[in-house]
């Protein structure tokens, strides 16, 4: 075409359109009014956004037939590309500081629009430390022999700690006795005891009534009628008669007790949850475009921090108890609504996030065993304690099977398939993106919060019990069993009559 002509109101586009008549516009235009006020004399970059799949990209490399277009694989599996749709290519690029890069694949993608977007750039000090401070805290660290043994000494030194609390209690334990029993050295002998039951099947006893007999004195331990027949009564029929909290429960009273069916049910949505998460890192971080070195360091933060959870909400929720009476099944509230963070981080592709959502959701899943057997323990007693924690520990297969088989693997293998990938025999299907996990997640999370909002209703349940004192019994048994062998090491005991 050599002459053409062109009307005043032509557009760029319209002049584009008569070069390329066949109407495939491989260029971008811009004319003088969409400069910025300064003129065609200002220094202020273009930044060009893409829309790709129905995502945005906000910024992209323009292609000026000297230079490739380089789309990393997090972005490319952002935006819902798919594994089968590049193809792969045996080239090497090489950079300007003489640094060599292997292409994974290329992918030519019809161009659907374009936005042309004049932005202008701060050139303030504040913004540019913000960003440098930014690319200081993404870059990559290369830590030394002695930093990495440092790190090891300080994780053999943490793994240490409790067992500086349980010395110290049998210390204090220790001392006490000791102390008892020189206090009883001092004093003057007592007197010979003649110690009468009147049931040798008695389990309770209540306080002595001393009585003379010619000069010698008779301890009369009076049992409880009252308990003796509750042990001749089948548990079958006090099922629904269970005894105040904090005493020992039957087994069966404490399976079919409310507090313990809201305390399975809130495990069940708490573990199951970050249980879930756990099991599916790896995909999931495959899923969103982390590296493999990456990943590993997923699975590392989870196992320090599922530890160090142990550690800190035991002991925490102990002296938040002690000291200020607050309710154990509260501080289970907040752990399954701090574990709701982590789930949101994997369900909207937080960048970076997944750092994040590691450390908390092995924080959570550490929490929570230590409260519920501690909730266990104290509301239904020590009786029975064992067989009741091993039914505690039930909620974490039952909640993982729904939550991770039914509804992640499902919903997991749903878009894989709607992805285009092909099961095939032994091996199973690879889904790429953040709608992998997206919905799945979301799930996860509207669970976990009914499961707080059910602990909300033990902690009303249980709130008059954990305002009282929860370690009286277990002081004055102590005091009885010192008592006991404070009175074996003052004078020996004359008589023992059983009746």
């Amino acid at each position: 075409m050599d002459k053409a002509k062109l009307f005043f109101d032509t557009t760029p586009e319209q002049l584009v359109g008569l070069v390329f008549p066949g109407g495939v516009v491989l260029t971008l235009t811009f004319s003088d009014k969409e400069f910025p006020p300064e003129g065609s004399a200002h220094n202020k970059p273009l930044y060009i956004s893409v829309e790709c799949k129905e995502k945005w990209v906000p910024v992209v490399l323009v292609d000026t037939g000297s230079a490739i277009n380089v789309c990393p694989s997090r972005i490319a599996y952002a935006i819902g590309l798919r594994p089968i749709d590049f193809v792969p290519i045996a080239q090497v690029i090489q950079a300007y500081d003489n640094t060599s890069r292997e292409v994974m694949d290329t992918i030519v993608i019809p161009r659907k629009r374009l936005d042309q977007v004049l932005k202008e750039q701060s050139m303030e000090n504040d913004s540019d430390n913000s960003k440098l401070g930014v690319r200081a805290a993404l870059k990559r660290f290369n830590f030394t022999q002695s930093e990495y043994g440092g790190s090891a000494a300080a994780v053999v030194v943490l793994l240490c700690l409790p067992l500086a609390v349980v010395i110290k209690e049998e210390y204090s334990i220790w001392k006490s006795k000791k102390e008892a029993q020189l206090q009883l050295q001092l004093q003057p002998p007592s007197i010979d005891l003649k110690i009468v039951t009147e049931n040798q099947n008695t389990e309770t006893i209540l306080p002595p009534s001393a009585t003379s007999n010619g000069g010698e004195e008779v301890l009369v331990l009076p049992t409880s009628q009252k308990q003796a027949d509750s042990d001749s009564v089948s548990c079958w029929r006090t099922i629904f008669q269970p005894p105040n909290r904090g005493d020992d429960y039957t087994i069966l009273q404490a399976l079919f007790s409310i507090d313990m069916l809201i305390l399975f049910f809130a495990t069940i949505c708490g573990v199951g949850g970050t249980l879930t998460a756990i099991d599916n890192l790896g995909q999931i971080g495959a899923s969103l475009g982390y590296p493999k070195r990456s990943i590993s360091t997923f699975v590392s933060l989870v196992s320090i921090w599922n530890y160090l959870g142990r550690v800190v909400a035991g002991f925490v929720s102990e002296i938040f108890l002690t000291k200020y009476k607050f309710p154990r099944p509260l501080m289970l509230t907040f752990i399954l609504l701090l574990s709701c963070l982590g789930h949101l981080l994997i369900a909207f592709n937080v960048p970076s996030g997944l750092y994040i959502a590691s450390i908390i959701i092995g924080f959570c899943f550490g929490a929570q065993w230590p409260l519920l057997f501690a909730i266990i323990s104290e509301v239904f007693g020590l009786k029975y304690y064992s067989r009741l924690y091993n039914f505690g520990s039930v909620a974490s297969p039952i909640g993982f099977y729904i939550l991770n088989v039914r509804v992640t693997g499902h919903l997991y293998d749903k878009e894989a398939e709607r992805q285009g990938a092909i099961r095939k025999a032994g091996q199973g299907l690879n889904c790429v993106g953040v709608d992998c996990f997206k919905l799945s997640f979301i799930i996860i999370t509207a669970v976990t919060v009914l499961g707080a909002l059910v602990s909300v209703l033990l902690v009303i349940r249980t709130r008059k019990f954990y305002r009282s004192d929860i370690y009286k019994k277990f002081r004055e048994e102590a005091e009885k069993e010192m008592a006991v062998a404070g009175n074996g090491a003052a004078g020996p005991v004359s008589e023992t009559k059983v009746r």
